[in-house]
C-alpha cells in the first residue's frame, strides 16, 4: 500500500477536496500500524474471530503475517467466561486462551512469548462472536526480542529441564546443554591447546608419577682463614644415596568454582 503525507484533517479550515484528501492521507499513514492484527467479527459472524494481517520485528527482520481466523470458540455452559486471543511474538500465529467460568469472570493470563490481541466476553447464550463482545487489547511494540543469536550461549542459575523449557522461558530458539563440568577459556591462536572454538582438554586431577631424590657425597673441606692448614672432613665408603617417591599418588588440581547452567542456541 502506498503512503500518504499526514495532514491533520480540519473541516473548519479545509475545503471539500482538501479535507477529503487529508482524511485519506491520514488513514494511509496510520493503517499499517492501526490495522496490524486488528480483531473483529467475521463478515458473517460465527464462533471465530478474524485477526487482520500484521507485521512483527523479530531478530532484525520483518515478519509479515497474513490475516487469519482463530479456532472455533465454544460458549460456556454455566457461567460467563472471558477468553483471550493472543499471537506468538515470533511467528504471529494466533492462539485462543480459554478462561474460567465464573459469575464475575477474569481473563486468563497471557503466556510468556505471546502478545495480547483481544478479550472475548462469552455467555451461555453466545452463538456468534460480534464486535460488541470483543475488547481490543493490542499493544504497540515488536515481537520477541531474540537477544541470543544462533551459536551464542545463555548462562543462567535456573535449572531448566530441557530445550523446550529454555525456549518457553526465552520465548524463542532451540537449545542444547553446553560445557558440562568444564571451565570455559578464551581462544588463543598461538596456543595449540586453545586454538579452536569448543576444543576440550584438561583434567581435574594429575598423577605425580615416580621420581628420584639423590643425596650426593657430603664430604667437604674447611679452610683455615688464619693461615693454618686446611681441614678436610670425609665420610668413608660413601656412595650417592637415592630414593624413589611419588608412585601412583593423585594430586587434585581443581580450582575453587561455582556451578551454573549453560545452554547453546542451535536454531
Amino acid at each position: 500500500m502506498s503512503v500518504g503525507t499526514f495532514t491533520q484533517p480540519n473541516h473548519e479550515t479545509q475545503g471539500g477536496t482538501a479535507y477529503k484528501t487529508a482524511i485519506d492521507n491520514s488513514i494511509a499513514v496510520m493503517s499499517r500500524i492501526a490495522a496490524s492484527f486488528a480483531p473483529h467479527e467475521q463478515s458473517s459472524p460465527n464462533m471465530t474471530v478474524r485477526v487482520d494481517a500484521g507485521v512483527l520485528w523479530v531478530s532484525g527482520a520483518l515478519v509479515e503475517v497474513s490475516a487469519q481466523n482463530t479456532s472455533t470458540i465454544t460458549a460456556p455452559t454455566t457461567n460467563p467466561r472471558i477468553d483471550r486471543v493472543v499471537i506468538d511474538a515470533t511467528t504471529g500465529s494466533n492462539l485462543v486462551i480459554q478462561g474460567t467460568e465464573s459469575a464475575n469472570p477474569s481473563p486468563p493470563a497471557i503466556p510468556f512469548g505471546k502478545l495480547p490481541v483481544a478479550k472475548i466476553y462469552l455467555t451461555t447464550t453466545t452463538t456468534a462472536i460480534t464486535n460488541q463482545i470483543i475488547t481490543d487489547e493490542r499493544v504497540i511494540g515488536s515481537g520477541a526480542k531474540e537477544d541470543i543469536l544462533v551459536g551464542d550461549l545463555y548462562f543462567t542459575t535456573n535449572n531448566y529441564a530441557d530445550s523446550n523449557a529454555v525456549a518457553a522461558a526465552k520465548g524463542y530458539g532451540t537449545w542444547q546443554r553446553w560445557g558440562a563440568g568444564r571451565f570455559p577459556v578464551c581462544f588463543n591462536s598461538s596456543d595449540t591447546d586453545f586454538n579452536a572454538g569448543e576444543k576440550t582438554g584438561g583434567s581435574k586431577t594429575t598423577n605425580l608419577g615416580t621420581h628420584t631424590h639423590t643425596i650426593p657425597d657430603p664430604s667437604h673441606q674447611i679452610y683455615n682463614l688464619q693461615g693454618g692448614e686446611n681441614l678436610l672432613i670425609t665420610i668413608d665408603n660413601w656412595s650417592n644415596y637415592s630414593t624413589n617417591a611419588g608412585g601412583s599418588a593423585t594430586l587434585n588440581v581443581l580450582n575453587p568454582y561455582i556451578v551454573m547452567y549453560a545452554w547453546k542456541r542451535i536454531a
